[in-house]
């Protein structure tokens, strides 16, 4: 309705303003106006209503339109030519320029000097010691040379066309006329260098983009993070190799101090608050009906079965008679609990009629209810099996064989009564009838108490587990029936064994992964292993997950049932560090630059390289889970936030504990000690390990082996081929994910909860859901309101009844029994002013008393009622949304004030509506936020590109392979999700900025350069995080099964992008490196650390100790 007022609103706004333009007769020009301002304003009318209907749809649109458009940076090219900027095009100094280029060469550069006299009291240099020096500072330009693909380039080789080169000196001499300076201005014709370098005095050499290029904007922005990441890492690791041990103590002062906020740790268990998207309807319908009804219900349901395959058929009076007996086990089992005891009776749901009240019990045995057999039990009140008990033994198995076929299947005070809820297979009829199961529903009244965000119910948890050890008692001996069972309490055992039954398979993965890493951090050799810093990595890793509890308890963040992923992923990223700065200082302790320096030195020089590429993978990280927190469901945010923690605590660690024990280790090393026994020198360790091999297996098998495999042009080409193909079939397997998970999916192999659920499922299906529909405090005594709730509630009629996902005979409605019961006709109405005292008078009578728990009322005034049916059954969770936000439009449309339909499972269902949309946009987000903080951190637009592209390749895979893995979209999914984004992106931002910082003469050349030096410690993280997860591949639990699941495609798929995918496309296509030449690089990184020697000083000071004749420069 609201809509349509609106588009009238405007329609009439339209209609009037055109009113205006005939009786004002307007301008030609304002009718134009006015036509154009119409359409327009018609126009973003339509637009907002479609945008403000589906928002997250909206924002995924235009996020994946952006994303599109950003696809265009693959063209993206910068000009910084003068006439390509700011000459008008076309003009004749253009056409005469092309002619001039044509004809003759015009492609100049200049080197010009300025020679001053360095005593500013004797300015004058016209003399001639002051020409003999000009000739000398000329001379430096004969004397430059540079080796360039092999051939020597001088001076003279290219300074222009004339025999001589071109020194124009003498205009200048006349024009200064105090000859105080000398200009020497030589112009030098263009030679194409192959890598565009640019001679200078120094013979070094720069790249295009450093040098006569200004770099782009997101270039520079790059350099100075990273200069300023480098600088700052280098002071960090000279503080810490400086005072290791300090270090130490400051470390474990700092995570005492963070894990302080434990004091503040709190648990969350109840469902409600995990799973349920917070401010929904369905929390505030919850609050409604806590209030006022009592909603803290337990329930226990018992299945028979007979024991004997061959003869199923319990449709006998000896079947009803042991069914009598099963039951009876509730009423025998009682527990001591705090002094008192505690009975089935003392806490079952009360059901009434007949001005009698028994426990609620939906059964078959209320077929066999019979007044005129009611028989007291020995507290002297009518007791109901015992009434059922004498109804049956004067029955004969014919009667009770017609019984159970004809039934009336009611309640035994007249309720509703659903047949296929409390017999299974059903066949036949009279004497041929046959049933093979039994259903039986109890429902008990709780206490809970809410303890470390976890409700407990002492009380009704110890009676419930006496009530299951008295019913194997009972099937023990028992000849003729099997008895199934469940309970709350089984349930959330069941739940608990599900979160930790595997948990020691889990331990067992991360000691297989801290010996991996114990191993392959160092070589296996006595004194070159890394074994301690191996142990000492863990250390640091132990105390960034105390850190990260502390920190997130400080922060009111609760920790949920997910949150026991958590030290694998900080495991998983912390190994990733800890291998990634060990192989900076190896490449560190092998250079030749740097073998003289101290060990404090070396660290701190490893640190500037490595601490730059462990920030792009943390900030990453701890971005996408840090986006993923915009989520509504309260567990995978507080889980994500956790998450983002962890990872910041990771890096911390890293640079400071794992790197101050390195620098301990470097002393070691130097001195010669063995890793585990250091008091023991060995005098002249062998350089090649246990095994007879020289250290850097990684590297040679990464150099020599597998980038000429991967980058063979044709290999390449297949594997592009491959994976596009992939993408497709995964694009397809991906729409094909629904929503359909189930609580059973919680349930342990092998548990009698799923052995329950299973037979429940064979014998009696999908058990339809219960819903109520509740009413506030309205005026129950209008006419009107009376006329609206009999419209909504009469059972097959009414709207509740008709609605298309509602069992229409299943309605039970106190307002209409009332009408039947008072004898009211069409268009009869209770008086306001009698409706109270009438419905306590129906409240008592026979009718009546079934609905005593539904109304929550005074003396004078109702304060809520509610009234009940079934759904019918519902296949999928897409089902139960559509089947819960119908039922809420049929109430909302009946226009009966303060109404809405309400059960528990809605919480649920709640999430099941939002959590496609949720991890739409999550995912969405962190794509976004890893490609801005890969552009800024790598630093080219291209490569941050290919990195998304094939991250999102890799979700794509992920998400298509679990659908044929029979996984689901699930709130366990969705978390895996998180971590595919957060996992992943590591293997191939490595990769990336390997490549960009890598020297060669090609692609291919700077990306095996990449494979050499970040492979390994890539590759070791990789494999140490399969090694961890593997064994979880005999998991009885859904959950460690579909996390092993996802995090194995996460593993293999994230490791073939980044060392195949991404380096096959950046060989193809990928952007010339930041440095044209390895001493460009090497001066660059001195600039940064203020060690200034090159690898070429080190070559020409090794070539001047062989010369006899030393050359003075």
């Amino acid at each position: 309705m609201e809509e349509s007022d609106r588009v009238n609103d405007v329609e009439t706004s339209a209609r009037h303003e055109e009113s205006v333009v005939r009786d004002g007769k307007p301008s030609v020009l304002r009718k134009v106006n006015l036509s154009i301002e119409q359409a327009m304003r018609k126009s973003f009318f339509k637009i907002g209503m479609l945008v403000t209907a589906k928002p997250l749809i909206t924002f995924a649109i235009m996020i994946c339109f952006a994303l599109l458009c950003m696809i265009g940076l693959i063209r993206y090219y910068q000009e910084s030519r003068s006439e390509k900027l700011w000459v008008p095009q076309g003009t004749e100094a253009l056409d005469n320029q092309e002619f001039v280029d044509e004809y003759f060469s015009d492609e100049l550069r200049i080197i010009n000097t300025i020679t001053t006299s360095k005593d500013a009291s004797r300015p004058n240099i016209a003399s001639k010691q002051g020409i003999l020096e000009l000739i000398n500072t000329v001379n430096v330009s004969y004397q430059t040379q540079v080796e360039v693909d092999g051939e020597v380039v001088t001076y003279p080789s290219f300074c222009g066309n004339s025999n001589d080169c071109s020194i124009n000196s003498l205009q200048y001499c006349i024009q200064y006329r105090d000859l105080g300076i000398f200009k020497i201005s030589s112009m030098d014709a263009t030679v194409d260098l192959g890598a565009q370098q640019e001679v200078n005095a120094d013979g070094g050499s720069k790249s295009m983009e450093s040098s006569s290029e200004k770099p782009s904007v997101i270039r520079r922005v790059t350099m100075g993070i990273e200069g300023f990441m480098r600088r700052s890492y280098f002071k960090v690791g000279m503080l810490v190799a400086a005072k290791p041990l300090v270090t130490f103590v400051v470390m474990f002062l700092f995570a005492g101090l963070c894990m302080l906020g434990l004091l503040r740790f709190t648990q969350e268990s109840r469902a409600e608050e995990l799973w349920v998207p917070q401010g929904t309807e369905a929390l505030d319908n919850l609050d409604f009906v806590d209030e006022y009804f009592s909603n803290d219900l337990r329930l226990i349901n018992t299945i028979v079965i007979s024991k004997d395959a061959s003869r199923p058929n319990l449709a006998s009076k000896q079947g009803i008679l042991e069914l009598i007996n099963t039951v009876n086990v509730s009423y025998q089992t009682q527990v001591e609990v705090d002094g008192e005891v505690v009975t089935y009776p003392s806490f079952c749901l009360k059901a009434t009629g007949d001005d009698v009240e028994y426990c609620s019990i939906t059964s078959v045995l209320d077929l066999f209810y019979d007044t005129e057999f009611l028989t007291n039990g020995p507290n002297g009140q009518p007791d109901f099996l015992l009434t059922i008990l004498a109804k049956v033994e004067s029955m004969t198995d014919e009667q009770v064989k017609t019984k159970l076929t004809v039934g009336p299947y009611v309640r035994w005070n007249g309720g509703f009564l659903d047949e296929d809820t409390v017999v299974g297979k059903k066949s036949g009829a009279n004497e041929t009838l046959e049933i093979q199961a039994y259903r039986v529903a109890q429902l008990l009244v709780g206490s809970p108490e809410l303890v470390n965000g976890e409700e407990v119910d002492p009380s009704a948890q110890q009676w419930e587990e006496q009530w299951s050890s008295n019913l194997d008692a009972f099937n023990a001996v028992n000849d003729l029936l099997q008895v199934l069972y469940e309970s709350t309490t089984s349930q959330e055992d069941s739940l608990e064994s599900a979160l930790t039954g595997d948990i020691s398979l889990f331990t067992a993965g991360f000691i297989l992964l801290i010996i991996y890493t114990i191993l392959f951090i160092g070589q296996f050799h006595f004194v070159y292993s890394r074994w301690v810093a191996g142990l000492m990595l863990f250390v640091a890793i132990g105390l960034a997950l105390g850190s990260t509890f502390g920190l997130s308890s400080l922060f009111g963040l609760f920790f949920g049932p997910v949150h026991q992923f958590l030290p694998l992923l900080i495991l998983g990223i912390g190994v990733d560090d800890g291998f990634v700065i060990t192989r900076a200082l190896d490449e560190v302790r092998s250079d030749p630059r740097h073998k003289d320096k101290s060990p404090q030195v070396r660290v701190a020089l490893a640190l500037s390289d490595a601490g730059s590429a462990v920030t792009v993978t943390s900030l990453t990280n701890s971005t996408v889970f840090f986006i993923s927190a915009v989520t509504e469901l309260p567990a995978l945010r507080s889980f994500a936030l956790w998450a983002g923690i962890s990872v910041l605590m990771d890096l911390i660690f890293s640079v400071t504990f794992f790197t101050a024990y390195l620098a301990i280790d470097e002393r070691r090393l130097d001195a010669k000690r063995y890793d585990v026994l250091c008091c023991k020198v060995s005098e002249e360790p062998k350089e090649t390990n246990w095994c007879g091999l020289r250290k850097g297996v990684l590297e040679r098998f990464f150099q020599n082996i597998w980038a000429p495999f991967v980058l063979n042009k044709y290999v390449g080409a297949l594997f592009v081929l491959f994976f596009t193909a992939l993408f497709g079939v995964c694009i397809w397997g991906t729409t094909r994910l629904s929503l359909n998970f189930d609580f059973s999916y919680f349930y342990p192999d092998g548990s009698a909860q799923l052995e329950y659920y299973n037979t429940e499922q064979e014998y009696f299906g999908d058990i339809p859901d219960p819903v109520d529909v509740y009413t506030g405090a309205i005026d129950y005594g209008s006419s009107e309101n009376q006329q609206l709730l009999l419209d909504l509630c009469t059972p097959v009629t009414g709207l509740v009844a008709q609605n298309e996902f509602m069992n229409g005979g299943s309605i039970s409605c106190w307002y209409y029994d009332m009408r039947i019961f008072y004898g009211l006709s069409e268009n009869q109405y209770i008086p306001s002013t009698e409706f109270i005292s009438s419905l306590q008078t129906f409240l008592q009578s026979e009718q009546g008393a079934q609905y005593q728990t539904d109304i929550n009322m005074t003396s004078t005034e109702i304060l809520a009622s509610r009234f009940s049916g079934n759904y019918v059954s519902l296949n999928s969770n897409e089902e139960e949304v559509d089947a819960m936000q119908s039922l809420r439009k049929t109430i909302a449309d009946s226009n009966l004030p303060e109404s809405f339909a309400f059960f528990f499972g809605f919480i649920f269902w709640e999430q099941y509506a939002v959590i496609r949309n949720e991890a739409l946009v999550a995912t969405m987000l962190s794509l976004v936020m890893v490609f801005l903080v890969s552009l800024f951190l790598i630093g080219h637009p291209l490569v941050a590109l290919i990195s998304l592209i094939s991250l999102g390749f890799s979700l794509v895979d992920i998400l298509g392979i679990i659908n044929f893995w029979n996984i689901n979209i699930s709130s366990v999914s969705v978390i895996c999700l998180a971590l595919a984004v957060g996992l992943s992106v590591d293997f191939t931002v490595h990769i990336g900025k390997g490549f960009m910082d890598s020297v060669g003469k090609c692609r291919k050349e700077r990306m095996t350069e990449a494979f050499r030096s970040i492979g390994p410690p890539v590759l070791h993280a990789g494999i140490s995080t399969f090694i961890a997860i593997f064994i979880l591949v005999g998991a009885e639990s859904f959950i460690f099964r579909v996390f092993f699941k996802c995090l194995f495609l996460i593993i293999l798929l994230g490791m073939a992008h980044g060392f195949i995918f991404v380096p096959v496309v950046l060989s193809y296509i990928g952007p010339d490196s930041f440095y044209a030449s390895l001493e460009e690089k090497e001066e660059y990184e001195a600039k940064l650390t203020g060690f200034s020697q090159t690898t070429k000083d080190i070559e020409s000071a090794d070539d001047s100790q062989t010369q006899d004749d030393p050359v003075q420069v």
